[in-house]
């Protein structure tokens, strides 16, 4: 009888910590807009013209308004401030000023830890929020 009561209570915690699992899994698939994309994701820019680079892009708001930067964490120069960021559902919208030019960065949700998009319309990125 102790053995079939240790079994239960084993099957019974089993399910339990996996509901918790799923549960865990389903709030952070369901974060979207300033909740999902507010933070610091690592990204690959993919085929710029001096090859794949590895850029960090942040999002905050700060008081009520989004903001951010774009840098290349091998360069010493100073991150790219974005003139403008607009998030619409599972799409991320900014503009930055690099070398005189405004360049678009559009940025949408894979997945709870994952993002794709491009810059430019042009170059593909896809990036990862940090472990």
């Amino acid at each position: 009888m102790k053995k079939v009561t240790v079994i239960l209570a084993g099957v019974f915690f089993l399910l339990i910590s996996s509901g918790a699992n799923a549960q865990a899994k389903a709030v952070a698939d369901s974060l979207s807009g300033e909740a999902y994309f507010i933070g610091k994701w690592n990204i690959l820019a993919k085929s710029l013209p001096q090859g794949d680079t590895k850029m960090v892009i942040i999002i905050e708001k700060k008081e009520g308004k989004l903001t951010g930067n774009i840098s290349d964490p091998a360069s010493s120069e100073v991150p790219m401030e974005f003139t403008s960021v607009t998030i619409n559902g599972n799409v991320l919208n900014a503009v930055f000023t690099a070398q005189g030019m405004d360049i678009p960065l559009d940025i949408t949700k894979k997945d709870d830890k994952n993002i794709t998009g491009n810059i430019m319309g042009m170059f593909d990125i896809e990036g990862s929020r940090p472990n």
